[in-house]
């Protein structure tokens, strides 16, 4: 066993001592009385060896450890639903459309907002990016602005857990199985909602292109149209 191995060990241990020691996480007033002494601990913790290292790699670990768990989760509600996502490991996941498209699932920028929306290129594909686009803002509200022309359709998940930078309260809320699975339900139910808004838009162009060619008429089409609508 390595002396870095053990050393995480130690710091861990030392850390879980103070904070039981400070009464942190225990109700009010107490939790308050004692979390100046407990930081002021934790700074004293650090400047001990080589900690800083220490600190700076858990830190690093623990929010990779978090998205992935994050993503799997989401993988494993969706699967259920017979949705496979492909994980990117923790950037993210992805499910294909088609040969140019795809659903993606991420944290965003610096922010680090859960966010899904449909990729494509509007410089590669303009055409389908431009159809996309319009298909999806007639059926979905709350999409966001699509700055690099990739996402024709994208919006954040209404959780403000910063994945990339987390406050206190949302390692709480993640450490907590209960509070975490509503988190990834939501962001299960959000994606179950596009892809069935992608297979309706897709069943209809299917129907429209059937109408030209007489094969479907018209009144089939209105009501597959008021059905989606």
């Amino acid at each position: 066993m390595s002396d870095n191995y053990q050393n995480y060990q130690l710091l861990l241990a030392k850390a879980a001592q103070l904070y039981e020691k400070h009464g942190i996480g225990r109700p009010e007033p107490l939790h308050t009385d004692f979390r100046g002494k407990y930081m002021d601990a934790l700074k004293q913790l650090c400047l001990e060896d080589n900690n800083f290292v220490l600190v700076h790699d858990l830190n690093n670990v623990m929010l990779e450890a978090m998205r992935e768990a994050i993503w799997k989760e989401i993988e494993a509600e969706l699967r259920s639903e017979d949705l496979d996502l492909v994980s990117k490991g923790e950037d993210g996941l992805s499910y294909e459309l088609n040969e140019v498209s795809q659903i993606h699932v991420g944290a965003h920028g610096g922010d680090g907002r859960i966010w899904f929306g449909v990729y494509c290129s509007e410089k590669d594909h303009k055409h389908k990016y431009d159809k996309i686009k319009k298909s999806l803002e007639s059926f979905l509200s709350g999409g966001e602005l699509d700055k690099e022309k990739k996402y024709p359709w994208w919006r954040y998940v209404d959780t403000n857990l910063n994945l990339k930078n987390p406050t206190r309260e949302a390692l709480e809320i993640l450490s907590n199985e209960d509070k975490r699975k509503k988190v990834v339900k939501k962001i299960a139910q959000g994606l179950q909602e596009l892809l069935e808004v992608i297979e309706d838009i897709a069943m209809v162009n299917a129907i429209e292109e059937g109408a030209k060619t007489g094969l479907v008429s018209e009144e089939e089409i209105f009501k597959i149209l008021e059905r989606v609508s």
